[in-house]
């Protein structure tokens, strides 16, 4: 999760404690480990073929074409399941470092170990509540989370040969993960994905656009006998509420997880509980 190789650190004549979590006695192990260059053991099946957050960070860097993806970020959680933050504190942060929308994907209440929401606690949360949950037909995710990485590189390859919409998010749960967007934009980037079937690049306006037009597909499918459920939205701001002009945040449908055999909920008011104690982050 560092922003640069240790190696380049050491290179520049640096210390490696400058590095997230390394102390003086880790960093002295590291240290002895790039010297004398030891084979890096092989990696699980399911961790073949990540990428770090430094090397995300230089492929970005080499396409600066593909900076204005990161102005969306369409995944992440809240203290309202299990992460560690508040709505607010979540937009701030996310406007701090350049985002224009985000996506409030929290858990629902079938997965009970996050603190899952039920319908009620579910229309709470949202304002606006109006996108869909467009499964089958909505776009392809990359969770650019470091331990997550899914889609992969080689998976997305095939992806972009079909020619889906993709959605990156990081999947965060605390603010300060909010920076690992690019190791979504550079797994899209080295897999080939065409920059317009991205749909972090979509204004607010074109994105709710389409996702009127899918919400709109699956009435039909549901008038013609399907069980199609939608999901829930809202929107709010990226910034804080006393500015009227700020650029709109998004909050989307529940994760997989959350996909119940029951028809939308209404709109409703969008309310937030003040900051609680950070719940254990969830493994995988």
């Amino acid at each position: 999760m560092w922003p640069e190789e240790a190696t380049a650190v050491l290179e520049s004549g640096r210390s490696l404690t400058e590095l997230r979590s390394v102390g003086p006695f880790t960093a002295h192990f590291i240290a002895e480990w790039l010297r004398v260059s030891p084979d890096p053991p092989t990696p699980p099946p399911l961790r073949d073929g990540f990428i770090t957050y430094a090397y995300a960070r230089t492929v970005v860097d080499a396409h600066p074409e593909w900076r204005a993806v990161a102005r969306a970020d369409h995944q992440m959680h809240t203290d309202a399941t299990d992460g560690s933050s508040t709505i607010e504190e979540m937009a701030e942060a996310a406007a701090s470092i350049g985002r224009e929308r985000i996506a409030i994907t929290d858990h629902s209440k079938t997965l009970r170990i996050t603190n899952g929401m039920d319908e009620a606690r579910l229309v709470a949360q949202g304002e606006h509540i109006a996108a869909v949950n467009a499964r089958g037909t909505g776009p392809v995710e990359i969770d650019a989370y470091p331990d997550r990485q899914d889609l992969d590189v080689e998976r997305l390859r095939i992806v972009a040969a079909e020619g889906a919409w993709i959605s990156i998010g990081t999947d965060a749960h605390t603010p300060a993960e909010l920076v690992f967007l690019e190791i979504g934009i550079a797994a899209a980037i080295l897999a080939g994905v065409s920059r317009d079937r991205i749909l972090n690049l979509l204004s607010a306006p074109e994105l709710a656009e389409r996702v009127g037009l899918i919400r709109a597909t699956k009435k039909r499918e549901i008038r013609g006998g399907g069980s199609i459920w939608q999901g829930a939205s809202a929107s709010a701001s990226t910034q804080r509420q006393a500015r009227p002009a700020d650029p709109a945040l998004s909050v989307a449908r529940p994760e997989v997880d959350s996909a119940p055999d029951r028809p939308a909920p209404a709109e409703a008011s969008l309310k937030t509980s003040e900051s609680k104690p950070r719940t254990r982050r969830r493994k995988g």
